[in-house]
């Protein structure tokens, strides 16, 4: 049914944003079942990652590096492959980080998911 479809999206929009802020990051963007946010450290992002799938039947992925931010949108190398990981690759419940991230150990530049 489209109208429990349209209500799951909005329920992972508020979720996410939700699990986002706590986290100390913002929510860049959202279309359709996907988010795009943006954390000071890959803790962060992990953190709000895994509140998100637990909540919601969904995967995340996770990229770590120098970005453009602007405003209402991310780009990005690794945004591209966390936006891949996320929608590709990721099973319901898992939060996948790109090698960027995985490596990152220091909270010195912005972590997106």
């Amino acid at each position: 049914d489209i109208s429990e479809a349209l209500l799951e999206i909005r329920r992972l929009q508020v979720v996410g944003d939700a699990a986002t802020q706590e986290e100390g990051g913002r929510l860049v963007k959202a279309w359709a079942d996907n988010l795009m946010c943006i954390f000071p450290d890959v803790a962060s992002a992990q953190r709000a990652a895994r509140r998100i799938v637990a909540a919601i039947p969904s995967g995340a992925g996770i990229g770590y590096g120098r970005i453009l931010d602007l405003g209402s949108d991310l780009q990005g190398a690794d945004v591209i492959a966390a936006c891949k990981l996320g929608e590709d690759v990721a099973g319901p419940g898992e939060v996948l980080l790109t090698p960027a991230a995985q490596a990152a150990t220091s909270p010195a530049e912005e972590v997106f998911l």
